[in-house]
């Protein structure tokens, strides 16, 4: 490692970040982009909010643990492109211990190296990506402020969502650039049997939800 690296890593480890606006994910959903956005491209903040962005549910936040009122935005959709984007970056292995961090008693399980057929054949929802819906969608706490989006729908509420996160500065959302009726008929049948009630789910929500974040209160 180079000097700046070492010297980085060890700023990290002696300065606490505090991030009461936060980003959150079900992952695949572009949601880094947001948060490099609006931790306006601080390396060492974004890697502070990045080690939470995909927290299985609101009150486990380390800021929120602490005691401190949190605004966080959470971006789901369909989850379909979003679990092949995981496993197409190769982030497969570290999302799932993301997600899994507060599980009393869970054992990760995915490599780096396994693949989305293999993950698919087991018939798993190791990111248990229903239950973190749940729980950020149908939060009933008073301590955290959210808007949870889809992702489908962010370029339309982009704006609102910056000002309540309190970034002053125009955020482009960026296409996705894969399909999932791309990818081969056993790819799709796995995706379907282990995350359509999942889809179907999300596809029943509306595409802004605010929960404790009236529209008129300052922000």
């Amino acid at each position: 490692m180079s000097l700046r690296g070492s010297l980085r890593t060890i700023r990290r480890q002696l300065i606490p970040f505090t991030t009461t606006n936060r980003i959150v994910s079900i992952g695949g959903v572009g949601s880094t982009s947001l948060v490099t956005h609006l931790e306006n491209g601080d390396e060492d903040r974004v890697w502070g909010h990045t080690r939470h962005l995909h927290c299985l549910e609101p009150e486990f936040l380390p800021e929120v643990r602490k005691g401190l009122e949190v605004k966080a935005c959470f971006v789901f959709g369909d989850p379909f492109p979003s679990v092949q984007s995981v496993f197409r970056r190769g982030l497969q292995k570290r999302h799932e211990r993301s997600i899994t961090r507060y599980i009393e008693g869970y054992k990760p399980r995915l490599r780096r190296d396994t693949t989305l057929q293999e993950y698919l054949q087991e018939n798993v929802d190791r990111f248990f990506l229903s239950r973190q819906l749940e729980n950020w969608v149908g939060y009933q706490g008073t301590r955290v402020k959210i808007m949870a989006v889809k992702y489908e729908a962010l370029a339309e509420h982009v704006q609102e969502i910056m000002g309540f996160l309190g970034c002053d500065r125009p955020f482009k959302v960026r296409p996705r650039t894969r399909r999932y009726d791309d990818q081969p008929a056993e790819i799709q049948v796995g995706l379907e049997r282990l995350y359509g009630e999942v889809r179907a789910r999300i596809e029943s929500l509306p595409s802004l939800i605010r929960i404790n974040a009236d529209r008129r209160s300052p922000e």
